[in-house]
């Protein structure tokens, strides 16, 4: 049944399906008709009221297509508009396949009222409801299962508004229809769902002004799409108010109080709970002002909940002042008691807490001292700040609420604590909380300077400093799990007490004079952007970007830290590959420690020598125990020292913690026994074997040296020109045998060898200086044969200097040696050389956590053997003798470790062996006997090659508990050798040798001299 009134030649439309029961135009002052289906179109220009309306199967209630003046939709007049019935579902075909046929979806409701055009006035004292959805179709059976149900069909909104309403007044209710139930199940299939219902109001047009009173004593009335543009709430009496509840909301909206609310002082200071939801404050275009007589104040209850408590005041309460002055009724309160809400204009003198509430404002600022007798309430202004400068003195509690600050700056005194449930409690002075304990709710912020007596728990922010600075506890903080401690950064420069507040260039600091609790769950949050107001001086200044090397120490608790952060957030405008990483109590310093360190050392250093890059791999590893928490003492320690590297200085730094002179000093190590070998072969090289002792063939019989015994011809016993091994001075010298081979010697030298390694990717370059002396006596001769055999000892010092360490190594070997003519043209020599070292190391600590490190006596030994074959050539003008020898090294050295000390190396025990092989030729004088010539020489060069273990040797070690290695700068495999050698007869059974050599390739060179004396005996 379809009542309405129509006034003022209102036309209303209706569909051709309703022509036959109704005129299409009613233009007399009552009529009554009957639409059985469609909608009712209010053209333009008309109003519309009436007594019911209600229209078809899924139709619209009313659609307003025109500009239309007014729609009253009244209680005593139309009790209800709502729109059709979405249609059901068709049931699901039967099938006789495996599954039956799925039942139709349900058609949405309709709306209760459609705007796509203007509506000037939209009045609602009744009810305004979308339609239900329809239902859903049932399953249609089939072979072995039934179909699914159809979905129920969306239940329409009370209002869809795509066009302009310019006022919209709700006293009634406007509701969203119910979503249809879904269809029932074929047998054996499954039901179909029903869906969520819609919003009383959908608005994608424009709303100007919305006054509502639905709400309190109802369901708030539902709300989505663009917000008005004002919003005005109608209070009846504190239990019958409006209440919005937005979702998916969009714009921003001005709060007000309608003129239609009550006007009774009954509202006054007494908070109206919810009455904005699912708001967030970027949606308020104001939280406070007046309105209709009244000042109101919008507070959040919990920082981003977007739920909005209404306190109403008196004009002028709360305004901003020293705390006197009266409110517009002229009443003053001295003693604020529990339920009553006062603001900073409506306090009498010498106010009195005494578990009221004062309510403050944007902009208020009061020096009024206050008694705080009880539990007592401060509501932070609803945004911006308000100031308290006065003392507060007594035995009661303060509690801070709502979602603004409050700057609490008196030299206070009372002793009930101080709590922070909502909004930031800013802090500066000497005694701001007073003497009572502190405890910060979840929602609550508290920031500032000065000193907190009591004992401090947070549960919600922490922010020391206003902008960076300085805050002190006297006794135990602790952050509870949920807690964020706010670590503003604008400088490296730690705050103080004499911080000026406001300024860039520091970062804040916290003094605990007791203990610090850090429980599970807490975050850590450093910050770097946004930290300064508009009146502060480092307002507008570069963000200071904190740079490899920066460390922070922002918390010292004397009485120690418990526990650590669970989270450690990481500022975006840190620079690319670089972190935050926390140290706790870090060599025992009861500190609180942020430092910058790369991602990844790995990758920071993957362009630095071998040695850096195997400590980077240690300091990764050393990254991940410390963000777990399962790093120990002596691994954040060094992990800290690290820390303070800048870019420029981490590449050495990590090559220092290499220990690159335990690698040195093993690659030094065979360099003894090499030049223990060069000794014996000089020796060798004065035993000139003759063409008849190399041929042994018929008429080469060799022809016995002179024993230089005192003859007629020979008076002093010394060896005559016929005796002379140079063939272009004793013809015969062929078919002599040499006087060195004849008969034993016994020989010694001393011997300086420099060695010098140059840097490159493996390492830091070193240096080593070989000192040595050898003694040999040539203990069998067989001068049928040309056979020698002698032994041997030699004695070295060898000192070993690389950056930042050095090595003194002392060996001694014994040694076996001999030669003699093989396959007719050759020469055949070897050596056999057994030796054992002890060697001394030093090393700084580049950590300067210990004063350096330092080994004594590790113990090694080493084994070489050789075997050369040469082919002696005799010319007119010299003595040219090629040569090739091979000879293998074995080098041991045992493990040691250097200490406990956090950057302390355990090496590992050393098993290196080489292989070298040489070819070369020797040439020198036809003089070829030292002790028969006055003088001898020869020159040798000679090209070889070295296997890599013994020459560039890598030693595993042990740094902060992981394995790593350290290695030697790399030298090349092949090498050139040169020497130049001679002797001088110095009596008929002694001679004199110096000689000097040089062993170059690539990234090292070894050079040096040797002088010695043999004597027979």
């Amino acid at each position: 049944m379809l009542q309405l009134v129509a006034v003022s030649l209102v036309t209303i439309h209706l569909p051709a399906t309703a022509a036959a029961i109704c005129d299409s135009s009613i233009t007399t002052a009552v009529s009554t008709c009957t639409v059985t289906s469609g909608s009712v179109e209010v053209g333009a220009g008309g109003s519309v009221t009436g007594s019911a309306v209600e229209v078809g199967q899924g139709s619209n209630g009313i659609a307003a297509t025109g500009n239309v003046n007014l729609i009253n939709i009244s209680s005593s007049i139309v009790p209800a508009v709502v729109g059709g019935i979405g249609s059901a579902g068709s049931p699901g075909a039967p099938t006789e396949t495996m599954f039956g046929g799925t039942g139709g979806d349900g058609s949405s409701g309709g709306y209760g009222l459609y705007n796509t055009s203007t509506i000037t006035n939209l009045v609602n004292s009744g009810q305004i409801k979308g339609g239900a959805g329809g239902a859903g179709g049932p399953g249609g059976p089939g072979a072995q299962f039934g179909g699914s149900g159809g979905w129920g069909g969306v239940g329409g909104p009370g209002i869809f508004n795509s066009g302009t309403i310019t006022n919209l007044t709700n006293t009634g209710s406007i509701l969203m229809g119910a979503g249809g139930a879904g269809g029932a199940a074929g047998p054996g299939g499954f039901s179909g769902q029903t869906p969520t219902t819609n919003y009383g109001i959908r608005n994608t047009g424009v709303i100007t002004t919305l006054n509502n009173q639905q709400g309190a004593s109802s369901s708030a009335l539902t709300y989505r799409g663009n917000l008005p543009v004002n919003y005005n709430i109608i209070i009846a009496s504190t239990t019958d108010f409006g209440k919005l509840s937005g979702n998916l909301v969009t714009g921003t909206m001005t709060f007000g109080i309608s003129s239609l609310s009550t006007a009774d002082s009954s509202i006054l200071n007494t908070t109206l709970s919810s009455v904005l939801s699912g708001i967030a404050a970027a949606n308020l275009a104001n939280t406070s002002g007046t309105a209709d007589g009244y000042a109101f104040t919008l507070s959040e209850t919990a920082s981003e909940s977007g739920i909005w408590n209404l306190l109403i005041t008196l004009p002028g309460t709360g305004g901003s002042g020293s705390g006197s002055g009266s409110s517009s009724s002229g009443t003053s309160v001295s003693t604020v008691s529990s339920g009553t809400s006062v603001g900073l204009a409506s306090l009498g003198a010498s106010p009195v807490l005494s578990g009221g509430t004062l309510v403050l404002l944007s902009g208020d600022s009061s020096s009024t001292a206050f008694s705080v007798a009880g539990a007592s309430t401060i509501q932070n202004p609803t945004s911006g700040s308000a100031r308290l400068s006065g003392v507060f003195s007594g035995a009661g509690s303060l509690t801070f609420t709502g979602s603004g600050t409050t700057v609490l700056s008196g030299a206070n005194t009372y002793s009930g604590g101080t709590t922070v449930t909502g909004g930031t409690l800013s802090l500066a002075g000497g005694s701001p909380t007073g003497t009572g304990d502190v405890f910060v709710a979840s929602a609550g912020t508290l920031m500032g300077t000065g000193t907190i007596a009591g004992n401090s728990i947070v549960s919600g922010v922490l922010k020391p400093g206003n902008s960076p600075g300085y805050l002190s506890f006297t006794k135990n903080l602790t952050l509870n799990s949920g807690s964020t401690y706010q670590q503003d950064i604008a400088g490296n420069v730690q705050a103080s007490s004499a911080t000026p507040v406001g300024a860039s260039g520091y970062y804040s600091f916290v003094n605990v004079g007791s203990q610090l609790v850090i429980n599970s769950g807490a975050t850590l949050t450093p910050r770097l952007s946004n930290l300064f107001n508009a009146s502060e001086s480092g307002y507008g200044s570069a963000i200071y970007v904190p740079a490899l090397g920066d460390r922070f120490r922002m918390v010292t608790a004397t009485g120690g830290i418990s526990g650590r952060f669970s989270t450690l957030t990481q500022p975006a405008e840190l620079a690319s590959g670089t972190q935050f990483i926390a140290f706790y109590n870090v060599n025992s310093s009861s500190s609180l420690d942020l430092a910058v360190t790369p991602t990844s050392y790995s990758s920071t250093l993957s362009s630095s020598t071998t040695n850096a890059k195997e400590v980077a791999n240690v300091l990764d590893q050393l990254l991940g125990v410390n963000k777990t928490g399962a790093a120990t003492a002596a691994q954040d320690s060094l992990l800290y020292a690290v820390s303070g590297q800048t870019a420029a200085s981490l590449p050495s730094f990590a090559q220092s913690l290499s220990g690159e002179i335990h690698a040195a000093s093993a690659a030094t190590l065979p360099q003894t026994t090499q030049r223990v070998q060069q000794a014996v072969l000089a020796r060798l090289g004065d035993f000139p074997m003759a063409p008849n002792q190399l041929g042994g063939g018929a008429g080469n019989t060799p022809t016995p040296l002179s024993s230089g015994a005192v003859t007629g011809n020979n008076p002093s016993g010394l060896p005559t020109a016929n005796m002379s091994s140079n063939p272009a001075v004793n013809p015969k010298s062929a078919n002599i045998t040499s006087a060195a081979v004849a008969d034993g010697r016994a020989w010694g030298e001393i011997a300086y060898q420099r060695g010098e390694r140059s840097g490159n990717s493996g390492g830091n370059g070193f240096n080593n200086n070989l000192y040595q002396a050898v003694f040999g006596v040539d203990a069998y001769t067989n001068a049928a044969l040309g056979l020698k055999l002698g032994g041997g000892l030699a004695l070295s010092n060898t000192t070993v200097n690389a950056t930042g360490g050095n090595s003194t190594i002392q060996q001694g070997a014994l040694f076996l040696y001999g030669k003699m003519p093989v396959a007719e043209d050759y020469v055949l020599d070897g050596m056999v050389s057994l030796g054992l070292s002890s060697t001394n190391l030093s090393r700084s600590d580049v950590t300067g956590i210990s004063s350096g490190f330092s080994n004594k006596s590790v113990m090694g030994n080493d084994v070489l053997v050789s075997a050369g074959l040469s082919r002696p050539f005799e010319t007119s003008g010299l003595r040219i003798t090629p040569y090739v020898r091979l000879t293998y090294q074995y080098v041991g050295q045992a493990s040691y470790d250097e200490g406990a000390s956090a950057a302390a190396l355990t090496v590992g025990r050393m098993n290196a062996n080489g292989v070298r092989g040489v070819i070369g030729v020797g040439a020198g004088s036809l003089n070829k006997d030292p002790l028969k010539d006055e003088y001898t020489y020869r020159a040798n060069l000679a090209i070889g090659a070295d296997s890599q273990g013994l020459l560039n040797p890598t030693l595993n070690t042990t740094l902060g508990g992981y394995s790593s290695s350290v290695t030697t700068p790399t030298a090349g495999s092949t090498f050139v050798q040169a020497g130049l050698y001679g002797t001088v007869k110095v009596a008929d059974s002694a001679y004199a040798y110096a000689g000097v050599s040089v062993e170059a390739r690539t990234g090292q060179t070894l050079y040096g001299g040797s002088v010695g004396l043999r004597v027979a005996f």
